[in-house]
């Protein structure tokens, strides 16, 4: 007589598929990677367009693109000038970039430089970002930049005030996408005409482009269906 074996084949798979199932219960939902780094741009633009909102509130005008010293040469980034808006001063990190950025000075000054990669979180574009972002306000004339919505001709709803562009730039640095670079600028989908580092992209998720607007909303267009003179002409106040 052959011994009784403790499991037959079949209960031991029964078993196996039992515990599958249970330890299903309790892992935790991962979102797809592509899927929550989409969630986190759009995020990440909102909390932006908060603090450029909040600025509006307090000085009746958004942000100019940078600030100037006495001689009109660049100072700072309105990345900046928005921070008091955008941080909290009971968290030391951001204690630290509130107290310790000089303003008087340029921001690759000798004492600013130390905070190039210290980049807080809603400029980022991936965990880990070494300093620079894509985040960039349009500049030119008749664009958001430094006006007050009080005069505008168009509602804050239909107005651009960001946009996502590659190559990115240091996060304090005076550098942003001037409506003149519409002209050249491309889509992810599309050729680039050389390599030479200058021709800008504007978007950098697969089929999906990220706009802020001055009321603080993000939307989202899909597949490139925008036309780039299109986009230009939504960046314009009037």
């Amino acid at each position: 007589m052959r011994p009784h074996s403790a499991f037959t084949l079949v209960e031991l798979l029964v078993i196996i598929s039992i515990i599958a199932m249970l330890a299903g219960l309790f892992l935790p939902i991962v979102p797809d990677q592509r899927t929550q780094e989409l969630r986190n741009c759009v995020y990440r633009m909102e909390m932006i367009g908060a603090a450029l909102r909040k600025y509006h509130d307090v000085h009746g005008t958004f942000p100019p693109t940078y600030t100037v010293d006495e001689e009109g040469n660049p100072l700072h980034s309105w990345r900046v000038l928005i921070l008091p808006h955008l941080l909290h001063a009971d968290n030391d990190f951001d204690n630290e970039l509130l107290n310790g950025i000089r303003l008087d000075e340029p921001w690759d000054s000798g004492r600013n430089t130390e905070f190039h990669r210290k980049m807080p979180f809603p400029f980022r574009r991936y965990e880990g970002s070494s300093g620079t972002t894509p985040y960039m306000m349009i500049t030119g004339e008749n664009t958001a930049a430094g006006t007050s919505m009080a005069t505008w001709k168009r509602k804050p709803s239909e107005v651009v005030l960001l946009i996502e562009v590659l190559p990115p730039v240091r996060w304090m640095s005076p550098d942003d996408f001037s409506m003149a670079d519409f002209s050249t600028a491309i889509y992810p989908n599309e050729k680039k005409e050389n390599d030479s580092g200058k021709q800008r992209v504007v978007g950098r998720h697969g089929k999906e482009l990220h706009v802020l607007f001055a009321d603080g909303t993000v939307k989202t267009y899909k597949n490139w269906k925008l036309p780039m003179k299109e986009l230009a002409s939504m960046c314009r106040t009037e």
